[in-house]
């Protein structure tokens, strides 16, 4: 088989533009450094903004008619007394079975110790009787 040794013409129709002359492809913006350092500084100052007016509005309220709707719940205590000390602050979030009051012992200390000398007394009657008898 015989090779070939003849260079194909290229078709005379067809223009070619030299490279040089080709307009350029527009790059991506993202390309450019410094695009995107200020992209990035961009998120984070939104982020960092957007967290800080989280934190900071998190806890507000805001009513159009002055007022607040909340949630109120009847509490008692299972035996009467003095309050000796409060355990909770204003609005602090409580559960079930926190102990939310202390209440002064002093009344409950004398009549248990009212309760003990009636016992000692009457044990003391009861020992003089069977010891009499």
């Amino acid at each position: 088989m015989p090779i070939d040794t003849q260079v194909a013409e290229p078709d005379r129709d067809v223009v070619r533009v030299p490279e040089a002359l080709e307009p350029e492809k527009p790059a991506s913006k993202m390309a450019d450094p410094k695009v995107r350092r200020i992209v990035v500084i961009a998120v984070v100052l939104l982020v960092a903004v957007g967290t800080a007016l989280y934190l900071y509005y998190r806890n507000r309220v805001s009513t159009d008619d002055a007022q607040v709707d909340g949630h109120l719940i009847a509490m008692a205590p299972r035996i009467p007394g003095t309050i000796a000390e409060v355990l909770i602050h204003d609005n602090q979030p409580v559960k079930a079975g926190d102990v939310l009051v202390k209440i002064d012992p002093r009344d409950y200390q004398a009549h248990a110790d009212q309760a003990q000398a009636a016992l000692e007394a009457a044990q003391a009657r009861a020992l003089e009787i069977a010891f009499s008898a």
